[in-house]
């Protein structure tokens, strides 16, 4: 067993039940059973026929030892909440492939418009540094299968991962640290998952609990410009202030303000990360 595994172990315990069986959860699974053969895992599924079951009430029979939730089920579900109020620990797809990752220095991106196409804009960047580049997460491919083909030895390991982060894993993110993070705009969204608008945001600004470096702001974000947020890695970027980014923004292929935006972001990226001459790289 290798010292991730062990520490992996360590932490679920001998029963775990993995709650989703979507794409992420079927990536979390499959690690799971590579890594730790060992481990008792049940699976559960209101929906698919993958599933061991599709009965909440097989699961609390299963007593796991630790849960591992995907995204799209809800944390206030009122079976899952009472696993956790009694103390079940619970993690996610990403957390639970961080334990995989030694050199890796990733990226994460938030934000309820615009992350994807700020995602897809660093990751071109980040190809010209490194063709083993990944790009993941809520991005189409779970960081597990990721770190499975990397434990497989079927692909190398990337020096730089592009993690689009959900508030859904925002939610219970609380292993993988970011080496640099990224807010491209707050709007209302998923409100039927959230209490108020104002948890929402905050979900959101959990990024700054998980990065170590810098976090960029997009001031052009009205509810983002008038957050108070008093961390002392916060960024905060906007085209009047940034006079070469925003020509570059505003001779860029892709249309609208919105994507001037996503565009200074990511160009914002290339320069705090140093990669300096590789901004002409970004395809835009």
């Amino acid at each position: 067993m290798t010292e991730a595994s062990a520490n992996l172990a360590k932490l679920l315990g001998p029963k775990v039940a993995l709650i989703g069986m979507g794409k992420s959860g079927i990536a979390a699974r499959d690690l799971l059973n590579f890594a730790l053969p060992e481990v008792k895992l049940f699976t559960f599924d209101d929906k698919s026929p993958d599933a061991d079951s599709s009965d909440p009430k097989a699961v609390e029979n299963f007593n796991p030892s630790s849960l591992i939730v995907s995204p799209g089920f809800p944390l206030s579900t009122p079976w899952l909440k009472g696993l956790l109020i009694k103390g079940v620990p619970c993690l996610n797809e990403v957390d639970l492939a961080s334990f995989f990752l030694k050199d890796e220095r990733v990226i994460g991106i938030t934000g309820s418009l615009g992350k994807s196409t700020t995602a897809a804009l660093i990751y071109e960047a980040a190809k010209e540094l490194d063709e083993d580049a990944f790009i993941g997460a809520n991005f189409g491919t779970p960081l597990s299968e990721y770190a499975l083909h990397v434990q497989k030895h079927q692909r190398p390991r990337a020096l730089w991962i592009i993690a689009e982060l959900s508030s859904y894993h925002l939610e219970t993110l609380r292993i993988l640290n970011l080496d640099l993070g990224i807010v491209t705009y707050l709007a209302a969204n998923h409100l039927e998952r959230y209490e108020n608008i104002q948890q929402y945001y905050d979900t959101k600004l959990k990024i700054f609990a998980r990065t170590t470096g810098k976090v960029l702001l997009n001031m052009h974000s009205e509810d983002l410009a008038k957050a108070e947020i008093k961390f002392p890695n916060a960024v905060t970027v906007h085209l009047d202030s940034h006079e070469n980014l925003a020509m570059a923004g505003k001779n860029a292929k892709l249309l609208g303000q919105h994507n001037q935006q996503n565009i200074l972001l990511a160009l914002k990226t290339v320069e705090v990360l140093h990669w300096g001459g590789f901004r002409k790289n970004i395809k835009i």
